[in-house]
């Protein structure tokens, strides 16, 4: 699997499965030389992340040894609780440079992309409160047309946890984070965490609804499954508590099932800085929207109903995603991974909303397929208001 994903047919590179339930497997794996780079990966439920992590220990694999790394899949814990013990577990472990926390949407060529054009400085002084629209503000969006409703996790899970705690997370930290000072992996993971420490979610606001047919095998959804009652749908709004951005609403949204896939970000201007509109010839004193995707890696000033294309001033090779990750993981770089202190805090700001939606006792309400977001939003938003008032 792992050579299918990476795209990896070197012959210099050798891969090697074990049962990590086993602590057998682990003592008979070769005597790698000091010089070898050996990667330790773990796509597995973070409930047994412990378990692989002692394996390791055990057999001496990780201890002393600055080339061997572990690689593990998010999510890093199940909730809030078990993310604080984990990231204690780890600690105690290994030394920090050893761990690679994978969220795979910071490996996409659109998300590099993303932030070269950040490094423009027309970009960067539009992405402040003095142009942001104050009443549309920010919006971060992770659409998709599938359903997911064959994967046991999802079905156990939700959107919430599946999307926002961490691929939502991701973009908003690397999208706002302060891009100055960052030249190292270590501030560019601290600026990141800043943004996610900085999360303030608006009390109460926060909707979710299930598409219709979930739970039907008709559509998908396993014969002998149990119905599951997981949003597919959640709309969060909050507040990014720095100076930079006070005054200017946020909200993040993910959503199944509807009528096109995105995974980005809509960024609502009151007015652009002159050296923008300048560019593209426009006038600056009216509203615009930078349209960010970051999985298709296309890049929109638009204006109107006119879209014009921003080009990043450095554009990435096409390379599978988890190739990228793993060549970040053998040379060392831990800049496009996730630091356990990030995901602590996300966690965190979910488990604030999770506590909420556990005392609310209204039935989940459903949409049709192939709705849109736009009438998805308006619609739970409604529904939202007028259980407020009964």
């Amino acid at each position: 699997r792992l050579r299918a994903l990476g795209g990896f047919e070197d012959d210099h590179a050798t891969l090697i499965s074990v049962d990590f339930k086993k602590k057998e497997p682990f003592a008979n794996l070769p005597d790698f030389s000091e010089e070898e780079i050996v990667l330790f990966y773990g796509a597995l439920p973070p409930s047994v992340f412990g378990q692989l992590i002692d394996h390791l220990l055990e057999s001496g694999l990780l201890l002393g040894h600055k080339h061997r790394r572990l690689i593990l899949e998010k999510p890093f814990g199940d909730d809030f609780q078990a993310a604080l013990e984990l990231e204690e577990k780890v600690k105690e472990s290994m030394p920090l440079e050893q761990l690679y926390l994978v969220d795979h949407f910071l490996a996409y060529p659109g998300m590099l992309e993303w932030l070269s054009l950040r490094s423009r400085l027309c970009i960067e002084e539009a992405m402040t409160a003095q142009y942001v629209c104050p009443e549309k503000g920010v919006h971060i969006i992770l659409n998709e047309t599938l359903l997911s409703n064959d994967r046991a996790y999802f079905r156990e899970t939700g959107i919430l946890e599946d999307m926002l705690q961490n691929h939502a997370m991701q973009i908003l930290a690397n999208s706002f984070m302060e891009m100055s000072g960052a030249e190292t992996a270590e501030t560019w993971r601290h600026h990141r965490q800043d943004v996610i420490e900085a999360l303030q979610w608006r009390e109460g606001d926060a909707t979710r609804a299930q598409v219709e047919g979930f739970n039907d095998p008709a559509q998908g959804a396993p014969a002998d499954a149990e119905p599951s009652a997981v949003e597919t749908f959640a709309s969060v709004g909050f507040d990014l508590n720095l100076p930079r951005w006070k005054g200017i609403p946020f909200r993040m949204t993910a959503a199944k099932g509807v009528n096109e896939t995105r995974f980005g970000l809509d960024i609502h201007l009151q007015r652009l800085p002159q050296s923008l509109a300048d560019e593209f010839q426009v006038e600056a004193d009216q509203g615009a929207c930078l349209e960010v995707d970051v999985h298709s890696g296309k890049f929109y000033l638009r204006v109107g109903a006119d879209h014009h294309t921003l080009e990043p001033p450095q554009t990435q090779p096409d390379r599978p995603a988890y190739s990228r990750v793993i060549l970040d993981a053998l040379h060392g770089n831990h800049a496009f991974f996730v630091d356990p202190e990030e995901s602590v805090a996300a966690w965190e700001f979910i488990d604030r909303i999770q506590t909420h939606w556990k005392r609310d006792t209204k039935e989940l309400i459903t949409y049709p397929q192939g709705a849109s977001l736009k009438d998805l939003l308006a619609s739970a938003q409604a529904t939202e208001s007028s259980g407020n008032r009964n």
